[in-house]
């Protein structure tokens, strides 16, 4: 029941003002965020009522821009309070698939408890420290604020207190409480305690880019600028912004090759990055003046990322030997002199290089890294600290984890800030890692897949990168004049990036339907009604790559339902399904020849790549194809005849990586393709004259066609806007089924998670 006069309402020993949106127990303030409260007014005001997550989101954080995570995160919040309080965790229910309920029974407050209450509020209030989670709201100039306390406005002050005579002296605690606060935060902010919590109540995520191009983000030692990558049309350019004012300036005007791994020079008057020019060459790591002029190359043949030691005087990176199958950790001077391997790994046992940043520990005496070691049935993911003058390796204590990415020590090296996965499937999430005792906590709760992170050099702010992706369902006819029509029209969901076929009656589009960053399920959608139906239902597990086999009943696709990737099949309908390979380590890319009777197919044993092919009806395997990896694709025309991305271990001067046709049933005949899919994504047209493909690009591309007999291309689409990263060819050769959409980035802010 609701106190009109006062907006007080109770239940069992609790009293909510829905007006200041402040929570008691008894007499004692609970300490909880603004959001949390406000949900929890919202329940209360719906007494009974079963309220969406969508009308949640919308009342509780209106326009600002938050994940549905953040919905959880707050009702664990207040089930935590009810806890502590009075062993109450009942109140809130969840109601699978529809949202939450307030179940506890609404009380009158009387008067004599309104005035008890208020005055323990009006002591109370202004000391208790202000969060804001306020999800992903804007960001203002300043690249972190600190707020001791929340301010009253004064008319509100004086409502509160109104005409007591006691209100001068109200006055004069009001003002002692917030100096106290002052002090308290002062000294909370230099303390040197590291005490995280599971959800931290002061975490705060704002977006400081609104653009959707911005990528690769860093931050000056001092907090004074910031850089990011602006992807705008293909195209890759620097921008440096000033984070008081929020003033930005190109320090790279756009250009065709990729820029990213930005660092900081020491002294802030410089930024390093790399670039990947040719496609020959591995990157390469420049240095330019931080407000643009001529840039210096530092070192060439570098993996991917590198990073600058604490006293600014080295680089450290990966550099990988195709031939030899090994990876070096190596460090130089910042004017890429005096190289020196720290270390090296040799399959099985190799780093984690790509997406990865070699981490300085605050005395630049340690590096961690990354390391993957494969085993049969799978493959183990760690961190490693590595003495940067012996190379000797030392495995971080952690959890573990399905993959441990990325790690950035704190300005004290008592601990870490950590991205990875907690399990198959899952977002990557940012984590605190004590040192050495390898206690985790988690900072992040949300569905943002934290790949690109920075922390700052006081170790108070983390620098991350967004990434949404959104991809739909399309079909387009394969002859002018073009035809396109798009099947779904989704925003939070990618349909078909991970495979799409058609059934070879033409009714029918199986793809995986995916909304995480690695997860899907199989579906099929009607064509003709565009009502869609799930096939398998699997959580946290990565299904890819379906193929309909010719009788039109069963699906062959990968899983790593079993702990790796394998090859099963499942009935169209749902049923039977079974794996069908089991090999040492991950096998991937099913193709089946249009007879049906060969099962082609990726393995990787070893770090080495091959392609096998498997007789579906004896089950036996053979190897087809050294040094090859990602899909293979069988002529429809001619069984024998095969396109397959190939690793030439003779090429010394091209891009080593080639699409090569082949026979792989007679003596082996390899013939270059001159072009360069993007993500391996190709397919045959059914006459076998050519191939369908989406030209490389960062966001926008379009459809061509390679015919291998006239070595020529020509361009199907037309398309201005979005990426084609997937498609399949009816039937009837007549349509063209694609997956395209668009991954927007920008850059958040996350401060709050409490490394005092």
């Amino acid at each position: 029941m609701q106190n009109e006069i006062n907006n007080l309402r109770g239940f069992g020993k609790f009293i909510v003002d829905t007006h200041q949106k402040v929570l008691w127990h008894e007499e004692t303030i609970v300490k909880l965020p603004l959001k949390a409260v406000e949900l929890l007014c919202v329940l209360i005001e719906r007494e009974g009522e079963i309220v969406s997550k969508a009308d949640l989101l919308d009342e509780v954080w209106q326009d600002s821009f938050v994940e549905e995570g953040i919905l959880s995160q707050n009702v664990y919040r207040l089930r935590q309070a009810f806890k502590k309080y009075a062993d109450e965790t009942d109140l809130i229910q969840t109601i699978p698939g529809r949202g939450y309920r307030f179940s506890g029974e609404i009380n009158e407050v009387i008067e004599q408890q309104i005035s008890i209450e208020r005055s323990t509020y009006e002591k109370k209030f202004v000391t208790e420290k202000y969060t804001s989670d306020e999800g992903f709201a804007p960001a203002n100039g300043n690249l972190t604020k600190d707020v001791s306390a929340k301010q009253i406005p004064s008319q509100t002050l004086n409502k509160s207190i109104g005409k007591s005579p006691l209100a001068y002296f109200a006055i004069i605690l009001l003002s002692f409480s917030v100096i106290g606060a002052g002090v308290w935060f002062w000294k909370s902010k230099n303390s040197n305690q590291r005490n995280l919590s599971l959800i931290n109540d002061n975490l705060t995520i704002s977006r400081l880019t609104e653009s959707g191009k911005a990528f690769y983000p860093a931050i000056s030692r001092d907090n004074q600028n910031l850089a990011y990558v602006r992807n705008e049309k293909n195209t890759y350019s620097l921008i440096l912004r000033h984070t008081a004012t929020g003033s930005e300036t190109v320090v790279i005007e756009p250009k065709e090759y990729i820029i990213r791994s930005l660092n900081f020079s020491a002294d802030g008057n410089y930024i390093y990055y790399t670039t990947r020019e040719r496609k020959n060459h591995e990157s390469t790591i420049y240095q330019i003046p931080i407000y643009g002029g001529n840039r210096r190359k530092i070192v060439d043949n570098v993996r991917d990322y590198f990073s600058i030691s604490p006293d600014g005087k080295k680089l450290a990176f990966f550099r990988y030997d195709p031939i030899k199958d090994e990876t070096y950790l190596i460090t130089t001077n910042t004017v890429g002199e005096n190289e020196k391997v720290i270390t090296t790994r040799k399959s099985p046992e190799f780093f984690q290089t790509w997406g990865t940043y070699p981490s300085w520990s605050p005395d630049g005496k340690t590096l961690v890294v990354s390391a993957i070691s494969e085993m049969e049935g799978g493959s183990k993911s760690y961190f490693v600290e590595v003495d940067v003058e012996t190379g000797k390796e030392n495995a971080l204590k952690h959890p573990n984890w399905k993959l441990a990415f990325q790690a950035y020590w704190i300005n004290d090296g008592s601990g870490l800030i950590v991205s990875a996965e907690e399990k198959a499937g899952d977002y990557r999430q940012l984590w605190y890692l004590s040192y050495p005792e390898g206690k985790a906590n988690r900072i992040t709760n949300d569905t943002n897949n934290y790949t690109e992170f920075k922390l700052s050099n006081d170790s108070n702010t983390i620098l991350a990168q967004k990434i949404n992706s959104v991809f739909n369902l399309y079909t387009v006819s394969t002859e002018p004049p073009e035809q396109v029509k798009k099947l779904t029209s989704q925003t939070n969901t990618t349909y078909g990036y991970w495979g799409i076929d058609w059934t070879k009656d033409g009714k029918y589009l199986v793809y995986v339907k995916g909304e995480g960053r690695t997860d899907g399920n199989l579906w099929k959608l009607d064509l003709e009604t565009l009502k869609d139906e799930q096939i398998t239902f699997d959580k946290n597990v990565s299904n890819r790559s379906p193929q309909i086999l010719p009788d039109n009943k069963t699906i062959i696709y990968t899983s790593n339902r079993s702990g790796n990737k394998h090859i099963w099949q499942i009935d169209l309908d749902g049923k039977n399904s079974r794996q069908i390979t089991n090999g040492k380590s991950w096998e991937d890319y099913p193709e089946v020849s249009a007879d049906g009777k060969w099962l082609f197919y990726c393995t990787r044993t070893d770090s080495r790549r091959e392609i096998w092919k498997m007789n579906l009806a004896s089950g036996k395997s053979k190897k087809v194809l050294d040094s090859a990896g990602g899909e293979s694709r069988i002529s429809p025309a001619d069984s024998n005849q095969a396109i397959a991305h190939y690793f030439d271990t003779q090429e010394k001067e091209k891009r080593p990586w080639k699409y090569m046709l082949f026979s792989h049933d007679r003596e082996l005949d390899l013939r270059r393709l001159n072009i360069d899919p993007e993500a391996h994504s190709f397919e045959w047209k059914k006459d076998g004259t050519g191939i369908y493909y989406p030209n490389k690009s960062r966001n926008q591309n379009n459809l061509w066609f390679y015919s291998i007999k006239d070595n020529e291309t020509r361009q199907i689409t037309n398309f201005n806007d979005e990426k084609i990263v997937n498609l399949s060819v009816s039937p009837d050769d007549k349509t063209i089924a694609l997956s395209k959409g668009v991954s927007t980035g920008n850059i958040l802010q996350i401060t709050g998670f409490n490394t005092e």
